[in-house]
């Protein structure tokens, strides 16, 4: 049972309607001694300072402007290297993330990794699956969310997911009354409805992505396949038609290089296809096996891992899978690791250190750390309590907060993220009605 289908139950009982070096240093262990070859990183889009990266989570480079930079230890061949962000920039506050940042030392220096920073979030925007509207909201530099001049605008009948073109300039939504609405961004973060505001997208949308390279969208289909479109210079969407899936899909991702793309379907699997150049999806091999119920599905920013949340009771945890360079899925060596009761969705940071889900009947977060690898563990702070039916998570661009909404509760609630994942509630919006997606840009 798809997550759509899961809240009109609870509606109904509930009669819910990321050059120039400033020095560097070393923390041990990251590399093997002597000489070797070099980890290199190239930095773009930063402003802000005290931006730190790490190696095997200890060779740490600070890093002042953007361009190359490189960790002092050397590695032979065959050494693993895994870079990510220890601490991101201020002033202003920015979220740094790590691309093509593990794998083995070669023959040679390693040049492939990338970090690409971006500013705080100015504006936020929720979809109402009870309200057949979004929200939308202004954000603060504390992360706080108030509303837009216009608070509300209107959407298809019972929107269920939203996603954002890379430039921030398009906003789409799958409406499970078989449309996709599309927007256009303004200055001042208000959407504006193309024309036409919707298009047909199948029979019952559930799940909708845009690629890093802002072409294409793709949209999970519980009739069971994915609607494939092209984004037009206007930002209008142009069918490229639509390619079979599995039983009920229920969420699609794109992994950040955009070449892959994993649809989460609702009969325990998960499909696994290619971007061709003309956006069009290719089946690269069968449905890798995931548990009971799949309702979400997540890519770790730096391309490691992907996950899925198994919402099914006799599941309750999350199916976690290595990304090879073809783009297949394997199981973890642990391939679940638990969650709450009724885990529908999940989050992580942009530096890929920590993760979250959305626990909807145990009215929980989980909370989890991320290895070097990408694989998920529970963290010491294994639950966070929150209100009635948390059913989405999102961390803003810089990793400082992590935001939930919740369907039952009509709310969603501001937390603030400590170095150790600890979440810390800062504020709660109710102004929604049954929201059960949110993005930022």
């Amino acid at each position: 049972m798809v997550l759509q289908r899961k809240l009109r139950g609870l509606a109904a009982i509930a009669g819910l309607t990321t050059l120039l070096l400033s020095g560097c240093g070393g923390g041990g262990g990251g590399g093997a001694a002597g000489p070797g070859y070099t980890v290199t990183v190239t930095v773009s889009g930063l402003a802000g300072s005290g931006l730190l990266l790490q190696n095997n989570g200890g060779d740490t480079v600070s890093i002042a402007g953007n361009g190359v930079a490189s960790f002092t230890r050397q590695a032979p061949t065959g050494t693993p290297y895994a870079v990510t962000v220890a601490r991101q920039p201020v002033a202003p506050a920015q979220g740094c993330v790590v691309a093509n940042g593990s794998g083995k030392i070669g023959t040679a220096d390693v040049v492939t990794v990338t970090v690409s920073c971006r500013n705080a979030a100015q504006f936020a925007y929720v979809a109402n699956f009870s309200g057949n509207n979004l929200t939308q909201f202004a954000v603060g530099s504390d992360g706080g969310l108030s509303l837009l001049a216009t608070p509300f605008i209107a959407t298809g009948a019972n929107p269920t997911s939203l996603a954002l073109d890379p430039l921030g300039r398009y906003l789409y939504v799958a409406n499970d009354a078989r449309t996709v609405s599309q927007y256009r961004i303004g200055a001042d973060g208000q959407l504006t409805a193309l024309l036409p505001d919707a298009i047909v997208a199948g029979t019952g949308p559930t799940g909708i992505a845009v690629d890093p390279s802002g072409r294409f969208v793709y949209v999970s289909d519980d009739g069971g396949s994915v609607a494939q479109f092209a984004i037009g210079g206007d930002g209008r969407l142009v069918s490229l038609g639509s390619v079979a899936a599995g039983v009920g899909p229920a969420a699609v991702a794109i992994d950040p290089g955009g070449r892959y793309v994993y649809v989460a379907n609702d009969g325990g699997t998960v499909s696994q296809f290619a971007v061709g150049l003309d956006g069009r999806l290719l089946a690269l091999a069968a449905s890798a096996v995931a548990g009971a119920d799949p309702t979400g599905i997540r890519i770790d920013p730096q391309g490691r891992a992907v996950y899925v949340t198994n919402s099914g009771v006799l599941s309750n945890n999350v199916s976690q899978y290595q990304l090879a360079g073809n783009g297949t899925l394997a199981p973890f060596a642990s391939a679940f690791v638990a969650a709450g009761n009724t885990p529908v969705s999940l989050a992580t940071d942009p530096a890929g250190r920590f993760a979250w889900v959305a626990n909807l009947q145990g009215n929980t977060v989980s909370s989890y750390r991320v290895g070097a690898d990408g694989a998920l563990s529970v963290s010491a702070i294994a639950e966070a309590f929150t209100s009635v039916q948390p059913v989405n998570v999102l961390t803003d661009p810089t990793g400082r907060f992590l935001y939930v909404a919740h369907f039952g509760g009509n709310s969603i609630v501001q937390y603030a993220i400590a170095d150790d994942a600890r979440l810390a509630q800062t504020a709660t919006t109710f102004q929604v009605n049954g929201p059960i997606a949110m993005v930022m840009r």
